[in-house]
């Protein structure tokens, strides 16, 4: 490839406080390419618990109207993640979408998650939210906005199929969406997505069982949530609380690497290119869920890391702050319910050598990270 046609990317941590927005812009002579990740925001008004405009217009304002979005990466479903989509997809098109593959009860127990913190104080929002998550597992209306919807299983890899395979719109954990695949991508980059999902988590299946007796159904694909929410919501959050016991509602994400293609580049690609995006991601207590993520990544390569949920302590484990330097970015409310960050988080990075990065609501705490490649 000549020097001349060197493409730029333009990585970028946008201050939507509370929540998770990051892009990722790939500029070349032949035009460019943009890759989201996440797409919510909780910050603004807390008597409504929605966000306001002056947050969740960025995610309409950071593109051109009409612009081409090439991937649309969603780590999961609690509404700081989710609640600017709608505001993105009226401005820009999408042409794939990749999710979580989720089971019948866990995606229950995320829909009645959100309206729980919702729906008493704004139903309409709390609808909203719901009909985003219906549209991609449930093949509501208007589900075209998404583009190819493309779902990750948390199968770990199968190495005799090799690691550049897709089929249909079903991936396994671990397989790498690059170039080659049918979604497109520049010939330099490449994604490799994690479902760190359980099947089978007794909470999930707990809370549906409750549920389905309240309803009065013996078919779970018979459970119509939104009347029971409409006439039940005591009931319903009791049946949450009983299942969930105060435990971690974290019950899955879609972790994603961002990396240039090994052994395709002319010229070296700075460490800082290499990113981890993690959701929130939720393995302090699973050590069997930390070792399928290590069989998938070498994590140590990677120069920018996302901290998982808004840096929790309940998310971190010791091992995410090893390794060689590298910048650690945290999403985060400058003023929060959830007493995110956690000060023992930063500072386990600070004594590992790290550098961590807070981005709040405001302007200025928007990190950017440019290089060519």
């Amino acid at each position: 490839r000549e020097k001349s046609n060197d493409m730029k990317v333009v990585r970028t941590f946008h201050p939507v406080g509370q929540g998770a927005f990051y892009t990722e812009v790939f500029l070349d002579q032949k035009g460019g390419q943009v890759v989201v990740y996440d797409c919510g925001t909780e910050t603004g008004n807390k008597a409504l618990q929605i966000p306001l405009d002056n947050q969740i217009d960025l995610f309409k304002n950071s593109f051109v109207r009409n612009q081409q979005i090439d991937i649309l990466f969603i780590s999961h479903f609690h509404a700081d993640h989710i609640n600017g989509i709608d505001r993105l997809l009226a401005n820009v098109k999408v042409k794939a979408t990749i999710i979580p593959m989720l089971d019948w009860a866990t995606l229950i127990l995320t829909r009645v998650r959100n309206f729980l913190q919702y729906y008493a104080n704004n139903p309409q929002f709390a609808l909203n939210i719901d009909r985003i998550i219906r549209e991609l597992y449930l093949n509501g209306e208007n589900s075209e906005r998404f583009g190819e919807v493309v779902i990750v299983s948390p199968d770990a890899e199968d190495e005799a199929e090799g690691n550049r395979q897709a089929k249909g719109n079903i991936i396994r954990t671990g397989k790498i969406i690059y170039t080659g695949s049918k979604i497109p991508l520049n010939e330099f980059w490449e994604y490799v997505p994690f479902n760190s999902i359980t099947f089978n988590d007794h909470r999930a299946q707990d809370l549906l069982k409750g549920l389905m007796n309240l309803a009065g159904v013996t078919d779970p694909r018979q459970l119509d949530l939104e009347d029971l929410i409409r006439n039940r919501l005591d009931d319903v959050a009791n049946e949450y609380k009983k299942a969930m016991n105060n435990a971690n509602d974290n019950l899955y994400t879609l972790v994603v690497c961002s990396r240039p293609v090994a052994g395709i580049l002319p010229q070296p690609c700075p460490r800082l290119s290499h990113c981890m995006y993690f959701g929130d991601f939720d393995c302090k207590q699973n050590s069997l869920l930390w070792g399928r993520f290590n069989k998938v990544f070498d994590y140590g390569e990677m120069g920018t890391v996302q901290v998982p949920h808004h840096g929790a302590k309940g998310n971190w484990r010791p091992e995410m702050g090893l390794g060689d330097p590298r910048h650690y970015i945290v999403s985060t409310g400058s003023t929060n319910g959830h007493h995110h960050p956690s000060f023992w988080v930063l500072e386990d990075i600070w004594e590992n050598g790290h550098r961590p990065y807070v981005v709040s609501e405001k302007w200025q705490t928007r990190r950017d990270y440019d290089f060519t490649v």
